[in-house]
C-alpha cells in the first residue's frame, strides 16, 4: 500500500504539536495549516530555506496544506491540494505529491496555472526545465477567483515581482528571468491586510519550478 510521510503543522505552539524530527527521509512538509498564521509565515520562510539549499542538487522537499478541522467553525478544505496526478487512484495521487506537483489553495474558487518556458521546452509545477545558464525563461501565472489579490513570485534570490491582480481576482502575470539568475520560482498569490500588524492571507501557494541543470550534469 503506497504511503506519503508529512511533517504536519510543524511549528505550531500548541503543546506536543511541533516537529522535532528533521526532515530526513519524509515526502512533504505542511506549510499551511488552518485559516493562514504567523505559525505558517514562518514554516513557509524555512521551507523557502530548504529550497534555496537544495535547488542544484535536485534535494528538495515538496510543500503541501492541510485544513485539519475537527470541530465547527473550522473549514474543512481550507486549505486544500490540488495535485497533477495520472490517475485518481491513490498510487497516482501520493506520487504526485512526493514529486512536489501539487499547489496549495484556500478554497476550489481559486485556480491557477504556472510553467516557466524557454526557447524549445516548458516546465510546470514541480518539474524542473533544464536550460543553459543564460537562456531566457518566460515565467507565466493564469490566477482566477482571487479578488484582492496580489501575486509574488519568489526565487532562492527572494520576492523578485509583487503585483496587484485585478479587481475581479482574475489576471495573467509574466516574467523574464535566467537559470542563472533564478534556480527556482515559486509563486504565492495574497491578500493584503489593511493594517501593517496584521500578516496577509494567502489565497493560493505553488511548489517551485526549478530551472537550469542539475549539479554535475
Amino acid at each position: 500500500m503506497p504511503r506519503c510521510a508529512v511533517a504536519a503543522h510543524p511549528l505550531a505552539t500548541c503543546v506536543a504539536c511541533g516537529w522535532k524530527f528533521g526532515f530526513a527521509g519524509l515526502d512533504a512538509v505542511e506549510v499551511w495549516n488552518g485559516p493562514w498564521t504567523l505559525d505558517d509565515e514562518a514554516v513557509l520562510a524555512n521551507w523557502d530555506n530548504l529550497l534555496v539549499a537544495g535547488a542544484r542538487s535536485g534535494n528538495w522537499i515538496p510543500a503541501v496544506g492541510d485544513s485539519d478541522a475537527h470541530s465547527e467553525p473550522q473549514v474543512i478544505g481550507l486549505p486544500h491540494n490540488v495535485v497533477f496526478a495520472d490517475d485518481l487512484d491513490r498510487r497516482s495521487i501520493l506520487a504526485g505529491v512526493k514529486s512536489g506537483r501539487v499547489w496549495i489553495a484556500e478554497s476550489a474558487a481559486v485556480d491557477l496555472s504556472f510553467t516557466a518556458s524557454g526557447q524549445t521546452r516548458q516546465a510546470g509545477i514541480g518539474q524542473r526545465l533544464e536550460v543553459a545558464d543564460d537562456e531566457l525563461v518566460t515565467v507565466r501565472l493564469t490566477v482566477d477567483g482571487a479578488p484582492g489579490a496580489a501575486v509574488r513570485l519568489i526565487t532562492d534570490q527572494g520576492v523578485r515581482m509583487t503585483t496587484p491582480l485585478p479587481p475581479t481576482g482574475q489576471g495573467v502575470v509574466t516574467w523574464v528571468t535566467t537559470a542563472r539568475n533564478s534556480r527556482y520560482v515559486r509563486a504565492e498569490v495574497r491578500r493584503p491586510q489593511p493594517t501593517q500588524t496584521t500578516s496577509d492571507t494567502m489565497a493560493a501557494l505553488t511548489n517551485p519550478i526549478f530551472l537550469g541543470r542539475l549539479s554535475g550534469r
